[in-house]
């Protein structure tokens, strides 16, 4: 064996020898512990890796004193580096250059890790490497480069998944780092391409325009976007030539469609906007985005959201709230003069007429909808009088009372329009007849027959469905003129929009759950509490619901009547609850543990409930300790929907507009209401309610009866948010904080869109 054979070997045996003592801890006691192998490399400290010829195993050593830090590759092979060992840094070790198989830097390895990771699909995993890399080893060779070559690679896996966004948001990275990365023009020209495709064939033409313009901005002269903007100016024109057609045939909802999407095609093709504003003012269609779509069993009904929406495009009522201020609900007539008294009187104005020529409006057809009036609101005689001399007679509700004008909001139909006509759409007093209902979507056309009609009124309304993170994107690019109810975590993203505004509406709404009537175990009080106690509502609100920026924008509800005078809310408290429903058990005669209670929690088809009853399921829970509750989604939003299927749940979610909390309470806690109860001060406090001659005395006892509903929890109240409407800034005439999202729909005019 030679001389410099013998020497390699007992420099590697010493130096192993050494690293192995060290790693063991047989050394000085600062010797740090050798780091779990799940840790990650770049969760260590540094250091550098060397592997001897004679040994294959690597000794891990103290990063190398070297400037710049470099890979070091091609050294003479008498040259000769010196070492300290990571654990023994106080010593020195020279090793010649000819002995040595590798010699890799901490950032060698840290990129060799993380190319593992890119090789092995692992791109979350990898991602932080690369960041590390980048923060600490900028000016390393090789590390701008391998961070490049990351984005490029992760980019073509999700394009070769289909998700097209994702991957052109990586090479949109990769472009700001280095716009002539080899390859990076065609592969964002491909998925532009994609991505372009996809949004024409759904007719998002505002969308398809933008990625154009943001690949022409980075590549101006991209195949991809010369082929597809010929192809936009292409459909345009014969667009515009199909909408000069059919203005010349006077067929105007054909002509304005035709406009509309050559303008949305291609806004710049001469003649297009001047067109669509010609068509506009003989034929204008506004598209109004909404989660859920009115069906024909909510024609007549006040219920729910979305039946109230759809209420003020199809009727007009003896008496409409308008606004609800420090001094009470405001109220007009739309149909006649209104007059309360000891016998109230309504006299209804001139050619008062139905839709498609179903007569003019007569006493008898107001007075047979007077007596759906809940008894709740008192009882005196009123005097209808039609426009033709006939009269009619009807009890209705108090005509001293400060509610009784809130008793008067009611749909009016011909009173031979009744149950019988099963899905039949009703004739209608509204400027909108009931919509011609297609997949997804529903057209309201303009009533000719509206007795307030005005020839600048839109002629159709059209709503259309989308989920609660589309509607949103509808009303940004453009697809919808106004949405009619911002989803609350989506609030702050609409907010930064300079062509779109935010508006509240005059009343917030309350949500709370309400009890199947006749339940035995939730009949008592105690039961009901012991829920309450386990719902995490602040966290529920602020969490799921609103997010940390939006807290201002609700508050946990101590009673289910926004009045203010509740008090304090139940504090969050799950041994209380457990404790109680114990106790519960026991005095009831049932025997176990709580969590051998089941419910099923109902709720209506809105993203709000479902996400507040999925935190409210697991809350109730405890992890298999408390509750079981099973959830089930009812098909409409109404409180009457719910009920029709009581028998399928024992808790129903319910959202309702807190626009005139007397009323409320008759509705909800009154003889007729869902959560009435024998409460001998309730029942008190609600016939004073009933009587009370003025606003001021009415919202006295409105809070007498929101402190007692607190305690007796006739209701498990939540929350109550303020709720937001949201529109382009083109149309005008919306109004400023209505109580409903056509309260000024007369008045509603679009302007052409402005690219």
């Amino acid at each position: 064996m030679s001389s410099r054979s013998e020497t390699v070997k007992r420099v590697a045996a010493v130096l192993l020898w050494v690293a192995a003592i060290a790693i063991s801890g047989a050394v000085a006691s600062s010797s740090p512990a050798q780091e779990p192998p799940e840790t990650r490399l770049i969760d260590r400290e540094p250091f550098d890796e060397l592997t001897l010829k004679a040994e294959e195993t690597p000794i891990k050593l103290q990063p190398l004193a070297l400037e710049p830090r470099r890979p070091l590759r091609g050294q003479a092979a008498d040259s000769k580096v010196r070492v300290r060992l990571f654990d023994r840094p106080q010593q020195q070790y020279e090793v010649t250059w000819a002995d040595i198989a590798s010699l890799k830097l901490f950032e060698e390895l840290v990129m060799g890790e993380a190319a593992a990771l890119v090789q092995a699909r692992k791109f979350d995993e990898a991602y932080p490497y690369y960041v590390f890399l980048e923060k600490n080893y900028a000016k390393f060779p090789g590390v701008p480069q391998a961070f490049q070559q990351f984005l490029f690679q992760e980019a073509k896996f999700w394009q070769e998944r289909g998700r097209l966004d994702q991957s052109l948001a990586l090479l949109t990275e990769l472009h700001a780092r280095n716009a002539s990365f080899e390859g990076l023009e065609a592969a964002m020209g491909e998925i532009v391409d994609a991505l372009v495709a996809r949004h024409l064939a759904a007719s998002r033409y505002t969308a398809a325009r933008r990625q154009l313009a943001d690949l022409k901005a980075r590549f101006p002269e991209h195949a991809v976007v010369k082929q597809r903007e010929q192809q936009l100016v292409d459909e345009a024109t014969a667009a515009l030539a199909a909408a000069q057609a059919a203005q010349g045939r006077q067929k105007w909802r054909e002509a304005h469609e035709a406009a509309a999407a050559a303008v949305a095609k291609f806004p710049d093709l001469p003649g297009a906007k001047e067109l669509l504003r010609e068509i506009q003012s003989k034929y204008s269609i506004i598209s109004v985005g909404v989660t859920r779509l009115a069906g024909p069993a909510e024609r007549l009904s006040l219920d729910g959201w979305t039946a109230r929406r759809q209420a003020r495009l199809l009727h007009r009522m003896p008496a409409e709230q308008t606004a609800l201020t420090p001094g009470g609900p405001k109220f007009i007539s739309p149909v006649g003069a209104w007059a309360p008294g000891e016998t109230g009187t309504l006299e209804l104005a001139k050619a008062l007429k139905w839709s498609g020529g179903a007569g003019e409006v007569t006493s008898y057809d107001v007075a047979r909808q007077l007596a759906t009036v809940p008894a709740g609101f008192g009882s005196s005689l009123w005097t209808i009088k039609c426009g033709d001399g006939s009269e009619a007679v009807a009890t209705g509700p108090d005509g001293h009372s400060a509610l009784a004008q809130a008793a008067w909001q009611f749909p009016l139909v011909p009173w031979h329009f009744g149950a019988s006509a099963g899905d039949a759409a009703p004739p209608v007093l509204g400027p909108y007849l009931p919509g011609i209902q297609a997949e997804r979507e529903t057209r309201y056309l303009r009533n000719g027959d509206y007795f307030a009609l005005e020839t600048e009124m839109a002629s159709e309304i059209i709503e259309r469905q989308y989920d609660a993170e589309g509607v949103v994107a509808a009303l940004l690019r453009g697809e919808a003129a106004a949405i009619d109810r911002v989803p609350p975590w989506e609030a702050a993203r609409l907010r930064t929009s300079p062509d779109v505004t935010v508006a509240a509406y005059a009343a917030p709404s309350v949500h709370f759950l309400v009890m199947r009537p006749g339940h035995p175990l939730l009949g008592q009080r105690w039961v009901r509490r012991a829920l309450l106690y386990g719902i995490h509502r602040e966290r529920i609100l602020s969490e799921t619901l609103l997010g940390a920026a939006d807290v201002q924008r609700g508050s946990v509800a101590a009673g289910p009547l926004a009045s203010g005078a509740a008090g304090e809310p139940l504090r969050y408290d799950p041994r209380q609850m457990l404790a109680m429903l114990a106790a519960a058990g026991a005095a009831g005669g049932r025997t176990g543990p709580p969590q051998a209670l089941s419910l099923v929690l109902a709720h209506p088809p809105t993203e709000t409930a479902r996400r507040a009853c999925k935190e409210i399921q697991q809350q109730l829970g405890l992890e298999g300790k408390g509750v079981a509750i099973q959830l089930y989604e009812l098909p409409d939003d109404g409180l009457e929907g719910a009920l029709k299927q009581a028998d399928r749940w024992d808790l129903a979610y319910v959202e309702r507009m807190a626009a005139n909390p007397a009323a409320d309470a008759v509705q909800l806690l009154g003889h007729e209401g869902i959560a009435w109860t024998e409460s001998p001060a309730l029942v008190d406090a609600l016939a004073r309610l009933a009587r009370a001659p003025d606003w001021a005395k009415a919202q006295e006892i409105v809070g007498q009866i929101d402190r007692l509903a607190a305690e007796e929890l006739p209701v498990l109240p939540l929350w109550q948010l303020t709720e937001f409407f949201a529109h382009d800034k083109r149309l005008a005439g919306v109004g400023a904080a209505p109580l409903v999202l056509y309260q000024n729909v007369e008045q509603w005019r679009l302007g052409p869109a402005a690219n």
